[in-house]
């Protein structure tokens, strides 16, 4: 099974610096593109793929499948919203479904996945919708962006001959890195960064801030770091239009901030001075309390929920949190 989503805080962490996302609507440029014709990608044998049903679990133990089929959803949700030219959307709808069935079978290359194909599709798709509306143009580019970001491992993106792709894929704005270790290149999830840009405040523009916070942490517990991951997440959530991204970015707050309470009790084990949180810990908790609690009045049963329930308990009752949720150690 190959899965062509990754974990936020690994990407981000490997990749160049990436903007953090703006709350201000930027106005973007048009990229210079006309329509591609559509290279068919080969037959698919008769093949049964190992699609997990999405249910969720009690635990994380199953993120990476999560992430997956969250962004699959996202992906239908945001070429609705879109609402852009037939052709293009429907030719986004195939792929998507190929690279879904690509994604889970057990030998990936009974699948296979043009590179060339993904590019065609993607480049009609942008051209279809920059010049929507800023609401609809957001949810295009986070369409693009959610489609490459699981399209890119079982299309061969990241190989080293696919050079030639990845420069058509530049210059519809979708820029890539190559890799500090290794040979491999990376999606830099530039239309991420370009769908909050461009109207941060609808739909999609939330929708892609969240995903833009999800993929953040806090290096070696820079309080600068979680400074700004509250106070984006609180933003988020006292704006949100959707209660699902309200909810998870009550999360991440709280989880924010009850990271800083336990390494004020020493939850690195040494790694980071505790008396820095100290003086933080107090506020800290009671911030932590408050956002566990507006979460938990709509969800208590999601694998996020069980696992904050365990927290917002501890800290309820004057204890500490276990471990760290949003620490993380930098290159």
């Amino acid at each position: 099974m190959v899965l062509a989503s990754c974990l936020g805080v690994a990407c981000k962490r490997n990749a160049p610096p990436a903007t953090q996302g703006t709350q201000s609507s930027a106005p973007l440029q048009t990229v210079a593109c006309s329509r591609q014709p559509i290279p068919s990608d080969s037959p698919a044998p008769d093949v049964h793929p190992d699609i997990p049903d999405g249910s969720d679990t009690s635990n994380s133990d199953k993120y990476i499948t999560r992430e997956f089929l969250r962004n699959v959803e996202l992906t239908g949700e945001m070429l609705h919203v879109a609402d852009a030219d037939t052709d293009a959307s429907r030719a986004v709808l195939a792929l998507s479904a190929r690279v879904d069935s690509a994604s889970w079978v057990r030998h990936p290359e009974d699948v296979p996945v043009s590179a060339a194909r993904v590019v065609a599709v993607l480049n009609n798709w942008i051209c279809a919708t920059q010049d929507l509306p800023p609401p609809r143009r957001a949810a295009g580019l986070l369409t693009a962006d959610r489609l490459l970001n699981r399209a890119w491992a079982v299309a061969r993106l990241w190989d080293s001959t696919a050079a030639g792709l990845r420069l058509e894929l530049d210059k519809i704005g979708a820029t890539s890195y190559r890799a500090p270790e290794g040979d491999d290149f990376y999606y830099r999830d530039a239309w991420l960064e370009d769908a909050a840009a461009v109207d941060p405040n609808s739909p999609a523009g939330q929708a892609a801030r969240l995903l833009q916070i999800r993929h953040s942490c806090a290096d070696q517990g820079d309080l600068a770091e979680y400074d700004s991951l509250i106070a984006r997440a609180e933003a988020l959530a006292a704006t949100a239009l959707d209660p699902r991204v309200q909810r998870e970015a009550n999360f991440i707050a709280a989880d924010a901030y009850r990271d800083i309470v336990g390494l004020a009790f020493g939850a690195s084990d040494g790694e980071v001075d505790s008396s820095l949180y100290l003086p933080r810990a107090k506020a800290a908790r009671t911030r932590a309390i408050t956002h566990y609690a507006a979460a938990l009045k709509a969800d208590t049963t999601s694998w996020m929920a069980v696992e904050a329930l365990v927290d917002y308990h501890r800290l309820k009752q004057g204890e500490q949190p276990s471990g760290l949720r949003l620490f993380c150690r930098g290159d």
